[in-house]
């Protein structure tokens, strides 16, 4: 395959379907310097740290080597893309790239999210995302579902039990929540998301989404994209991720590929889109509404008291 680091903006694009082995990691040794000394990080367990490695990214260039995926099912990149107009609208806002470290295109977004006031009765501060609730949106939460399910279960097939381990923070939510009215508010499709698969707290649907600038973010999960079936077999999405102000990689990733990444630890951001109304599912929870999450626990357990 060809040299997976490049250097400034004359490199080339890394076709992971040439990934060997079906699988490719991008890990770092946990005692380095950046990692050590990041107050943000925490490490559980440390008596082994010089000879351990964290994982920044995992890609694998085709699911339909580890799982079942003959009955997947297609987005049609037309028909479904206006159903989804009529009842959800973009989180993206603003023009010319004014939104978000330069994001453009579409993106709706499905699950739970930080809001803005607290409920009298719940004492939660954590809502759904608008038309979750209308019976379209139950058609698309499937795809979603099916699509992240098989998603986890290839990445799971590469590494045991690694799927639950990339969302642990929001594994605790699920688990706390049981015991309150919380458990409404950070459930996005019990039929999926039972205690044998991955939790999943909120996903989005992308279309011919793109960033302009790096960036990293302080997400409490990996970050999950997976590029489904559509009706137009070409389109494809390119991400680019940056190691130091020369070293950069970008790989191209086809339909029924995914990878996941530390936002956190890797400077990313999704270069391009190949396509018409190329589309992507993306999964992961942000540190905002993790902490909504604790505080309006925090505030019903004061309740109790």
């Amino acid at each position: 395959m060809d040299p997976t680091f490049t250097k400034n903006d004359s490199s080339e694009v890394i076709d992971i379907v040439d990934v060997k082995y079906g699988y490719l990691f991008f890990m770092c040794r946990t005692s380095e310097f950046c990692l050590m000394n990041d107050a943000n990080i925490l490490y559980v367990g440390e008596s082994n740290l010089s000879k351990d490695y964290v994982i920044l990214m995992l890609s694998i260039p085709k699911i339909s080597d580890f799982v079942y995926t003959n009955d997947m099912p297609i987005w049609n990149n037309t028909r479904d893309l206006n159903a989804l107009k009529k009842f959800k609208k973009s989180t993206v806002k603003g023009k010319d790239g004014m939104h978000h470290y330069g994001s453009t295109g579409l993106c709706y977004s499905f699950g739970s999210k930080n809001g803005f006031s607290i409920d009298e009765i719940t004492l939660s501060s954590i809502v759904k995302y608008a038309g979750d609730e209308s019976i379209c949106a139950q058609h698309f939460k499937h795809f979603i579902h099916q699509n992240l399910l098989r998603t986890f279960q290839s990445i799971d097939c590469i590494l045991p039990g690694l799927s639950r381990r990339l969302n642990i923070s929001i594994e605790s939510m699920r688990h706390i929540s049981t015991r309150t009215l919380l458990c409404r508010d950070v459930s996005m499709n019990e039929e999926l998301s039972n205690r044998h698969n991955p939790f999943i707290v909120s996903s989005s649907i992308n279309v011919d989404c793109r960033t302009r600038d790096f960036h990293c973010e302080k997400d409490v999960t990996y970050t999950t994209i997976m590029v489904p079936l559509q009706d137009n077999m070409m389109n494809h999405i390119i991400f680019e991720f940056k190691i130091n102000d020369h070293v950069s990689f970008r790989i191209k990733c086809h339909q029924k590929s995914c990878f996941i990444y530390s936002a956190y630890c890797m400077t990313h951001r999704q270069l391009d889109t190949i396509g018409e109304k190329c589309m992507n599912l993306s999964s992961y929870s942000n540190k905002r509404l993790y902490c909504s999450f604790r505080r309006s626990y925090e505030r019903i357990m004061f309740n109790n008291c």
